[in-house]
């Protein structure tokens, strides 16, 4: 499934954003033509970064607790009906784990989740115009 967060097109497939086309955009990007492409810092691997977002038991507990953080202080908000009947769907598990019921999908609430916290973590340097009114 294809999404728009904030300009960035997300992919949720095998886990992954873009997984492909990411790959072959960091490789072709020596001129920096492409300044949006997320690059993940492993933690378990000190000084390698790898594009896209990896979704795995480490780094799904990060995204959600960054997207619920979000949705309760109101920040952003939620654009689609599919998206928010999922949300409505998505909720802690017996075994502890917070995923959709059964029967029900999470891709949206993935994407979303990863979308946040791509967006929330990887801040560069911008310049802002200052308004004065």
């Amino acid at each position: 499934m294809r999404f728009q967060f904030f300009g960035i097109a997300l992919n949720n497939m095998n886990g992954k954003i873009l997984p492909d086309s990411i790959h072959s955009l960091s490789n072709t990007n020596a001129d920096n033509d492409y300044p949006r492409i997320y690059e993940y810092v492993n933690p378990l691997k000190p000084g390698r970064t790898e594009p896209g977002f990896p979704t795995n038991p480490l780094t799904r507990p990060l995204l959600i607790d960054e997207l619920d953080k979000n949705l309760r202080e109101g920040v952003g908000g939620v654009q689609g009906i599919r998206t928010v009947n999922e949300l409505l769907n998505f909720c802690w598990s017996r075994s502890g784990k917070a995923e959709a019921q059964s029967g029900k999908h999470d891709d949206m609430v993935i994407a979303l989740g990863i979308g946040r916290y791509v967006r929330q973590h990887s801040v560069r340097e911008v310049d802002f115009p200052i308004i004065l009114a």
